[in-house]
């Protein structure tokens, strides 16, 4: 169970988000921040930085849960504050199962995925709007319809199924809300008390709303998810065997491997020939976070969202 309360926007979702990460900074007597105001990663050292946050710009150019590894290693001592996407809490998830990260020093607060464009399109969009924020007015001007159209997303976005904040220690829900008036903050009960920083309990009708919302989008998104494996071409891998083959002949640059937040902390091992592990590459697949960054690396530019998703699918039907 959790419990829930509201942030009065008055209009200014961004601002009064930046105030409550700050007040939210001094009430948990964080030491550091990690942020994607901009699509990157910054670490914060100074709570006066906070007021440059900006959580929900539509691009994502790092899991930030590549970054948290070497962050809670150089820093054991600090209680650190991390901002993430449900996909970067998820991958997050999984190190810290794996026994790669510590999250006991980390304060995990998670905020609804409103999607991210391709890195082309953001820089045509900045370039013809002007300013990065007003990119994001954009993006929380849809918020209450569940966000822009998919197909205008990135591939991995335009799937996800998962793109709500209900796993971290704080979660900030904007989807099928009215930001300019109000957010929702929540967590889970008897864990942290936010009443003193935020504008008191939420509405239940605000709750039912996001969550009505959030189930249009699951179906909108499955979908979307079933078409772009139904079209995905043929002679692209459709099995273990056939990915682990085709990894072996695209060139080695590993640049997949190395955006991914489960394969950059723990590789897959490889025989004698170069090919990898097959048991290896079924747990990356198993454990993969869904956030893309695979196939917006790839030089080639394969399809490995729906790739991954339909050798998932036929893997099931395996078991």
């Amino acid at each position: 169970m959790s419990a829930y309360w509201r942030l009065n926007t008055q209009g200014d979702p961004l601002t009064t988000l930046s105030e409550f990460f700050r007040a939210l900074w001094v009430n948990e007597n964080l030491d550091m921040m990690l942020v994607s105001p901009d699509g990157h990663g910054y670490l914060l050292a100074s709570v006066e930085e906070v007021m440059q946050v900006n959580p929900f710009h539509p691009m994502m150019k790092v899991n930030l849960a590549c970054l948290l590894v070497d962050v809670v290693n150089q820093h054991p001592e600090k209680k650190i504050g991390v901002i993430l996407r449900a996909c970067e809490l998820r991958a997050l998830h999984e190190l810290a199962s794996r026994g790669v990260v510590n999250q006991a020093s980390l304060l995990t607060i998670c905020v609804d995925c409103l999607g991210t464009y391709p890195v082309e399109e953001v820089k045509w969009r900045e370039e013809r709007l002007s300013l990065s924020h007003d990119i994001t007015e954009e993006a929380l001007r849809f918020a209450p319809q569940g966000g822009i159209a998919t197909y205008r997303y990135r591939p991995a976005c335009q799937v996800c199924v998962n793109p709500s904040a209900t796993a971290g220690m704080i979660n900030i829900g904007v989807l099928g809300l009215p930001v300019r008036k109000e957010m929702l903050v929540s967590a889970p009960e008897g864990k942290l008390t936010l009443a003193a920083i935020t504008h008191g309990a939420a509405d239940d009708k605000l709750i039912i709303k996001r969550e009505k919302m959030l189930e249009k989008i699951i179906e909108r998104q499955q979908h979307t998810r079933s078409v772009m494996i139904e079209n995905l071409d043929s002679s692209l891998p459709g099995d273990v065997d056939s990915l682990l083959d085709h990894l072996q002949e695209c060139g080695g640059c590993h640049q997949c491997r190395d955006v991914c937040p489960i394969c950059s902390a723990i590789a897959p091992h490889q025989d004698r020939d170069g090919r990898l592990e097959k048991e290896d590459v079924l747990q990356w697949l198993a454990s993969c976070a869904g956030c893309g960054m695979c196939e917006q690396a790839c030089p080639h530019a394969l399809p490995l969202t729906a790739i991954f998703n339909r050798i998932r699918d036929q893997q099931k039907r395996i078991i």
